[in-house]
């Protein structure tokens, strides 16, 4: 009652207001509290209209359609139409009446005679005894109120509740009201869902009846349900999809692995064989032939260089990483350590802190910055290379600065790429993957990586991850701010 826009009220047959939903609230002025159990004289301004509601309603049994001006609780009129309709017993007596009351101008006259009727509203008792149906209702099941008055509307539905019927019950008793979502059954036997609304109130001899307003909300359940079997497909073919794609990707990497794996034998002969020419028969072979040996060897060199960047590559798509503690400090000296690059002009800046990571892949990762940071520094001047960290928000940021020769911004992102080399090889040696290595291995450690750098100025190649707190959990934004 309460979602209608009409003000609808109940009086029993000695006048009293037994039920006053929120649209009379608003119409009318009185709340709900203050106009229970009052006479509807205060909204009738003339006795004609009392009289002859008593006459046609509570006599004849006859619904009744007038226009009328009632009185509002500040004391000014009100021009509506009203629709006076009788709420019957099981014996067919009048017991209340039902009024609709419309403000003038919202309908035509053939809508207002036909208002009541065709609301999808039935009056019941407790019992489920149905003892009022209107046209709307019959329009929405199918039943005639021949065929519905005098029946237990459960039953006549083939209601199925959404819990037991005791307990919502019990629910209407002690708080005067339910809403929820039933599956009802029309005359054809089409299966129909409705949103249900049940208001008790009680006539002057405390008998309790139910008005329930059913709206039908069939098509937006079937939405639903498609919206519901189209995200279950949808997910199936995405789980299928990425399986698929999870066992092309080992494949590929399997098969990647093998290859450049198998490839180094050849070439460890290669430059086996050239050495010993070198080697055993430098006076045999003149300065052209040994330079063309040489050429080979160091082909050969590059190419076995390529494949074990190659394999170090595969191997951080195949790892498994399982993320914890790692203090910074540590995996810097590894990485400085295992380069051999001790004293060849690396500063190391404390504090470093601890991130949440996986120790070896950052080791991997700092190696090719540093190596990088070492090789492409301006000819003729030794390298500068400064390490430090810095906290932003929960995450920590380690920088690895040098002097050297600087990239353009157009090329920031594409270093990152495999086999991409912005010098030939006569110039600066490398294979073009190390960069690779550091964003795939950054990847998969949830972090973040990224390149400040100017021709001529040097570069700042920087990676980023979670922060961990002494007891080593992830450090958030909000324990920063508080520490």
């Amino acid at each position: 009652m309460d979602a209608s826009s009409e003000a609808i009220f109940v009086q029993d047959r000695s006048g009293c207001i037994r039920c006053w939903n929120a649209a009379a609230e608003r119409i009318f002025g009185y709340d709900r509290h203050e106009i229970l159990g009052k006479s509807a004289n205060l909204l009738l301004e003339n006795d004609s209209d009392r009289r002859f509601i008593e006459a046609q309603v509570l006599h004849h049994g006859q619904a009744v359609d007038a226009r009328s001006t009632l009185r509002s609780k500040d004391g000014h009129l009100v021009n509506v139409a009203v629709t006076w309709a009788p709420v019957c017993d099981e014996a067919g007596h009048t017991r209340e009446i039902c009024a609709i009351a419309r403000e003038q101008g919202r309908f035509v006259p053939d809508e207002l005679a036909h208002a009541l009727d065709l609301a999808p509203v039935i009056v019941r008792n407790l019992k489920g005894t149905i003892l009022m149906w209107t046209k709307g209702m019959q329009m929405l099941y199918g039943f005639s109120a021949g065929e519905a008055l005098g029946k237990n509307s459960h039953e006549l539905f083939g209601t199925k509740f959404p819990g037991p019927l005791a307990e919502i019950e019990n629910l209407v008793r002690r708080n005067g009201y339910w809403c929820g979502e039933l599956r009802h059954k029309r005359k054809d036997g089409r299966q129909i869902w409705v949103a249900s609304t049940w208001t008790m109130h009680r006539d002057a001899s405390e008998v309790a009846i139910l008005i329930e307003v059913n709206v039908d909300i069939t098509g937006l359940k079937q939405a639903q349900e498609e919206i519901r079997r189209l995200n279950l497909e949808l997910e199936r073919r995405v789980e299928e999809r990425t399986a698929a794609l999870t066992e092309t990707n080992r494949e590929l990497e399997a098969f990647a692995y093998t290859i450049s794996h198998d490839l180094r034998a050849p070439l460890r002969t290669m430059q086996g064989f050239g050495q010993a020419l070198l080697e055993d028969y430098a006076n045999r072979i003149d300065s052209t032939a040994a330079g063309y040996i040489a050429r080979v060897a160091n082909a050969a060199s590059r190419m076995d260089a390529l494949i074990q960047d190659l394999l170090a590559y595969s191997r951080l798509s195949r790892t498994d990483v399982r993320l914890e503690p790692v203090p910074l400090i540590s995996v810097v000296r590894a990485a400085i350590e295992q380069l051999g690059a001790a004293g060849s002009g690396i500063e190391v800046r404390q504090p470093l802190f601890t991130v949440l990571g996986h120790s070896s892949v950052v080791v991997q990762v700092l190696m090719n910055l540093i190596s990088n940071a070492l090789k492409f520094h301006t000819p003729g001047v030794a390298p500068r290379i400064r390490i430090f960290s810095e906290r932003r928000q929960g995450w920590v940021r380690l920088t690895v600065q040098d002097g050297g020769i600087g990239i353009e911004q157009r090329f920031h992102k594409k270093i990152f790429d495999v086999f991409q080399r912005l010098h030939g090889v006569e110039a600066f040696p490398g294979t073009g993957i190390g960069l690779s290595i550091v964003r795939k291995g950054i990847e998969r450690l949830g972090g973040r990586y990224g390149l400040e750098s100017e021709p001529g100025k040097g570069s700042r190649f920087w990676f980023e991850l979670p922060e961990v707190t002494g007891d080593g959990t992830r450090k958030t934004h909000d324990s920063i701010g508080r520490g």
